[in-house]
């Protein structure tokens, strides 16, 4: 298993999270065999060539140092006892049970929700939310920015909040709208 099997997209690569990236670095460590000596140099070379573009190199060589270095912090990746110098590192008890965890198995897939059909104003926070699986966190965010466009576009107060505000507010223009154009019918709902 390589890390390009469980991230495909190295956009999303980027756009985890130290941790986030450090849970999906074990599931490829625990995959290794005990005979492979688990270093971050030959670790982010193996890495690497799942994303042959590498346009991005630099950034993905940070990110997965970052992610190593959070594995340490934690106590999940531990210097081999074996090697007294040198960086060689062992898998934790902790790291081999949190490698069971199915939850932290998933793949993240880049493939879900193409970035660049995304408003500007929510492109960043909403994309990268989805592709955590933070699915709810990403539509309540991208429904707070179509508010509160909405409240500034309708130049509302900031105390006219909710869907009930935007309803009640189009629906009033929309009457406005129509008895002003001469329409006969002023009552008729616009949906």
């Amino acid at each position: 298993m390589h890390l390009a099997d469980l991230v495909p997209d190295e956009e999303v690569l980027l756009a985890l999270e130290p941790e986030e990236l450090g849970l999906l670095v074990l599931q490829v460590l625990v995959q290794w065999s005990p005979h492979i000596d688990k270093q971050v140099g030959p670790f982010i070379n193996g890495a690497l060539s799942g994303y042959p573009s590498a346009q991005q190199r630099d950034q993905i060589t940070l990110a997965i140092r970052e992610a190593w270095a959070w594995l340490e912090g934690q106590g999940l990746l531990l210097l081999d006892p074996r090697y007294l110098a040198g960086d060689i590192r062992i898998l934790s008890r902790r790291a081999r049970r949190l490698a069971s965890n199915a939850k932290a198995r998933r793949p993240i897939s880049g493939q879900k929700l193409p970035k660049g059909p995304l408003h500007p104003t929510i492109r960043e926070d909403v994309w990268s939310l989805y592709h955590r699986g933070k699915y709810d966190t990403a539509v309540f965010e991208a429904m707070k920015a179509v508010e509160v466009a909405v409240r500034d576009a309708g130049q509302f107060g900031p105390r006219d909040l909710g869907r009930d505000t935007i309803r009640n507010r189009w629906f009033a223009s929309k009457i406005i709208s129509a008895a002003s154009s001469g329409s006969s019918n002023k009552t008729r709902r616009c949906e």
